[in-house]
């Protein structure tokens, strides 16, 4: 109708920003959700923590079986020593998100087999700080962050970019 009325969301969608379809198109190839891309929206974005560039060696997903699931494909990340220093803080958190395709539609299946979207958040108060939290859904992902005293500094962070138009510098 044309008037305003309460609808429910569905349990899989809810999560706010990060189920959010316009989040999860962003952050996804064109052909398939990117547990990379969505695991360092995460970390960059709303925990405000940065990684060393990539290794020169780095860049695309080695060739593997294309029945293979999207976790299976992206495992050889923590098993690859240059890879993994970074990916053991971004995999865990992008595969959360495999409970969505490429443009947030949620999915129960990938390549005929089930998705299994469990995450982890490692080091939420800061790289290197120990912290782990496992998740089943993006609303669980969501109720860690906003629990975690870094996410909240972050906001801060980006609302004071924002209002600034430039990225803070030590000074500020």
């Amino acid at each position: 109708g044309d008037a305003f009325r309460r609808a429910a969301v569905p349990a899989e969608r809810a999560g706010g920003v990060l189920g959010h379809g316009s989040v999860l198109t962003r952050y996804a190839h064109s052909d398939q959700g990117s547990p990379i891309l969505r695991g360092v929206f995460v970390r960059q974005t709303l925990l405000c923590q940065e990684f060393p560039p990539p290794p020169p060696s780095a860049g695309g997903v080695p060739d593997v079986d294309p029945r293979a699931t999207t976790r299976e494909r992206f495992r050889q990340h923590t098993s690859n020593a240059a890879c993994a220093t970074c990916h053991q803080h971004i995999d865990g958190i992008g595969f959360g998100f495999e409970h969505f395709d490429a443009v947030g539609r949620v999915r129960a299946t990938e390549n005929g087999m089930p998705v299994d979207h469990a995450g982890a958040l490692s080091d939420v108060e800061g790289l290197g700080t120990g912290s782990r939290v496992a998740f089943s859904s993006v609303a669980e992902l969501g109720r860690a962050l906003a629990a975690s005293e870094a996410a909240g500094l972050c906001a801060a962070r980006q609302w004071y970019r924002f209002a600034r138009g430039a990225r803070d510098t030590a000074l500020d």
